[in-house]
């Protein structure tokens, strides 16, 4: 599914507050402990704690990260990043290399270690090892150009991490117009399973993994607007029942590659 002006101006669609760009890293020591135990344990590494961490948390933190699509000394862009909080946390949680680059934030924004580059894609021509996009791609025009250009980015051996709604999937059928991801006009393209592999192939790139990795939010949402109310309306409206129903619904449709999300671990073919 796909806008029919996928050219139109969508700079004012991410003015007034959009969440993005609002959300601020706030430095936490004992957060930063767990999640750096976390990410050594993800990546292979020697921690005493991970594994506790990750039975307990993982749903909550960075299940993304793992081995070998990711480590410590890889350099790392992320593609439509905002105001750059999740690099800001996992610069404090023990990666070395990383840079940002979303063309809507008004300026660059220099974090010391972490900057973000006010640009686009096609500006942009380091190598890196991982190029990752968490909810962006869904959001550009031409996706066939922007593909092209992200595999060129890619450093030898280097991996493409896409994560993007699916528009084959059991909230779209139950939900239509109500589901939350449609989001339009900010999602441009809303891709099926099949079109986005088809898409990767087309440009060079083939799908080494993918985790269906859906959440309560997807019922959460499409139910307020199924209901009546906004999308910044309390979850009051919902019962502790009702959510915990949400959650393990969730968790049965990515069992059977069923939820409205997934990430995409890409390499070059």
């Amino acid at each position: 599914m796909q806008l029919v002006d996928e050219d139109m101006n969508m700079s004012k669609y991410y003015q007034n507050n959009y969440y993005s760009f609002n959300q601020q890293y706030t430095h936490n020591s004992l957060a930063d402990f767990i999640g750096s135990e976390f990410f050594k344990y993800r990546l292979g590494k020697f921690s005493l704690f991970g594994p506790i961490i990750n039975c307990l948390f993982a749903s909550r933190l960075q299940h993304w990260i793992v081995s070998p699509y990711f480590d410590f000394n890889k350099t790392i862009l992320d593609v439509g990043c905002g105001s750059g909080r999740l690099l800001q946390l996992m610069r404090h949680r023990g990666f070395k290399h990383l840079k940002g680059i979303d063309p809507y934030n008004p300026q660059v924004l220099n974090y010391g270690d972490v900057v973000i580059e006010n640009h686009s894609i096609y500006d942009e021509h380091d190598k890196y090892d991982t190029v990752m996009l968490h909810y962006s791609f869904e959001h550009m025009p031409n996706p066939y150009k922007v593909m092209s250009q992200l595999n060129q980015l890619l450093a030898e051996d280097g991996t493409l991490l896409i994560r993007i709604p699916l528009i084959d999937s059991y909230a779209w059928r139950k939900y239509g117009t109500n589901w939350v991801q449609m989001d339009a006009p900010r999602h441009i393209y809303l891709h099926t399973l099949y079109s986005f592999l088809f898409l990767c192939e087309k440009c060079g790139l083939k799908c080494d993994k993918i985790i269906y990795d859906s959440t309560e939010y997807q019922f959460v949402y499409s139910e307020k607007y199924l209901r009546g109310y906004t999308f910044n309306d309390s979850y009051d409206v919902f019962n502790k029942s009702e959510l915990n129903y949400f959650n393990k619904f969730a968790l049965w449709l990515n069992k059977h590659r069923d939820g409205d999300q997934a990430t995409f671990y890409l390499k070059r073919l």
